[in-house]
């Protein structure tokens, strides 16, 4: 880090701070809802995995 310029340290700093505060908030979320991280999730793999195989009537045979 020494070697880097007070930008990049400042940018890689701010950074830093919003991921950790991104982290907090999904942390409080899951608390909140008394949710795991696969809890969590599991609505939005759900939704891809609906959208890479939609329902479709069976077409007769």
């Amino acid at each position: 880090m020494a070697s880097l310029s007070p930008e990049r340290r400042a940018k890689i700093a701010a950074r830093t701070a919003a991921l950790i505060a991104q982290e907090k908030s999904s942390s409080e979320l899951r608390r909140a809802r008394a949710l795991t991280q696969t809890k969590q999730a599991l609505p939005k793999r759900l939704a891809s995995a609906r959208s890479v195989f939609p329902s479709s009537k069976a077409a007769p045979i």
